[in-house]
């Protein structure tokens, strides 16, 4: 881990500072109520652009944890007199680099003539490696200086896209993090020679150099974004200095459309870093189906962030409350898994999706398949007398119509196998296999039928082993 320092002025100075909220991509069609996040989390400012991100209330843990492997060696600048060159008000600015991966060293050339951060910021705007990309709100690249390691001198990030890649929505760039020494800039970081992010340089933007560790060291916080026709995805780089390395600190995280990052303290965690919030956007295409607001919790653990909830608007549409049913039915929360069951048979006021291929006799289909899963909750409990009820409700409610009926057809496979073996499992492979004979019964809950934003059930699904 860093050397952590400073942690009685960053305390003082965290009762100041507030949580700003960053967006990778302005949002399409965005609800403005997202899902409520950790007690104690401070009041929000929405920004169009980059900015600060709040500096966490507390100092982390110290921790023993060794170095990523992709990890690229920083030399630690020592306390004393500056070892950058002296700014110069009128530095020979290169010529544009011929490739991307020249960019650097022309970089570095001009840093060390003398170039300060606003020269280097529009230099790169001259070259279009800072730039608003074709037909996307958002701009790639950013220049920012930040303390990233412990020592007397600043460091230079600089994000950028390849220049030549004019008409490309998703233009490959670098991020680079340079450092003095001997009265010279250097490469210390390079973003496209880390075997964990090489391949995933599209669009970089800075977002913060906001310390998000509670070390009183910056923190670099950068999105990058492929973006197609319809939807950006985008994903959050943390790099962060631990041991001498700047590494990237979430290495978990997956592409999600149109997000923004909200880092803040709940105070909670006694001498911890920030926690990460990502709202996740809608996608934008027209068989995305229905949506909701999604936001999924990220904690610093003293080492990398790690996933720990995700948090969804409440169900209006009843593919959502099945939805849900079954999430709570894979933690074992077999309450919450009924409670949402019932409500997809019972509750009048969910809405059926009218989509471009809109399932005929919603309500009866998802009640029938709904009543299979209660017979699958009371069974993995053991509870007999309520899988005999629902046993004895889906019949009559699947009325005798494909598909519905064969929800009933599958629940009689899984009876007969769990009678003959009071085994949940082998009763739920019997349902699997009748599933891989009957695919109806999986495609018409998944995505060809409620859009690629929801869940696709495949044979599989049809019974769920907590």
């Amino acid at each position: 881990m860093k050397n952590r320092t400073r942690r009685l002025s960053t305390r003082l100075a965290c009762g100041l500072l507030s949580a700003i909220l960053l967006g990778a991509c302005n949002l399409i069609n965005q609800p403005s109520d997202l899902a409520p996040v950790a007690t104690g989390h401070v009041n929000i400012t929405i920004v169009a652009t980059a900015g600060a991100i709040a500096t966490p209330t507390t100092a982390p843990l110290p921790t023993s944890a060794p170095a990523s492997p992709n990890a690229i060696v920083a030399q630690t600048a020592s306390l004393g007199a500056s070892n950058c060159p002296v700014v110069n008000p009128n530095p020979i600015a290169p010529q544009r680099p011929e490739t991307v991966s020249d960019t650097a060293t022309a970089l570095v050339s001009y840093l060390n003539a003398g170039a300060s951060v606003d020269a280097v910021t529009d230099l790169l705007k001259s070259w279009a490696g800072i730039t608003t990309l074709p037909d996307k709100p958002e701009q790639a690249g950013g220049v920012v200086t930040a303390r990233i390691l412990a020592g007397n001198d600043a460091q230079v990030a600089a994000a950028y896209v390849d220049s030549t890649q004019t008409q490309n929505p998703s233009r490959r760039g670098d991020v680079l993090v340079l450092g003095c020494s001997n009265g010279s800039y250097d490469v210390i970081y390079q973003a496209s020679a880390d075997k964990e992010l090489a391949n995933q340089l599209l669009n970089p933007r800075i977002l913060s150099s906001t310390d998000v560790t509670g070390d009183g060291l910056a923190d670099l916080s950068l999105s990058v974004s492929d973006c197609g026709a319809d939807t950006c995805y985008s994903r959050i780089v943390i790099l962060s200095a631990e041991q001498g390395a700047i590494h990237n600190i979430i290495p978990a995280f997956k592409w999600v459309p149109f997000p923004t990052f909200e880092f803040a303290s709940s105070n909670a965690d006694g001498d911890r870093g920030s926690s990460l919030y990502v709202h996740v956007g809608y996608l934008a295409s027209a068989g995305a189906g229905p949506q909701r607001a999604v936001t999924d919790t990220w904690v610093y653990n003293g080492d990398v962030f790690t996933y720990t909830t995700t948090t969804r608007e409440p169900p209006v549409y009843r593919i959502h409350a099945l939805q849900d049913g079954d999430a709570a039915f894979r933690r074992n929360d077999l309450a919450a898994a009924n409670a949402l069951y019932s409500r997809v048979i019972n509750d009048a006021s969910l809405q059926s999706y009218q989509g471009n291929a809109p399932l005929r006799d919603e309500a009866q289909i998802l009640g029938a398949f709904a009543r299979f899963r209660l017979m699958q909750t009371a069974a993995s409990a053991g509870d007999e007398a309520n899988l005999q009820t629902a046993h004895d409700a889906l019949a009559p409610a699947a009325g005798g119509k494909s598909p519905a009926a064969l929800y009933a057809d599958m629940a009689e496979a899984f009876m007969a196998a769990y009678q003959q073996s009071r085994n949940y499992r082998l009763a739920c492979d019997a349902v699997v296999k009748f599933a891989q004979k009957n695919k109806n019964v999986y495609l018409v809950l998944g995505q060809d039928t409620f859009g690629s934003a929801n869940d696709d059930y495949q044979a599989g699904d049809m019974c769920i082993v907590p």
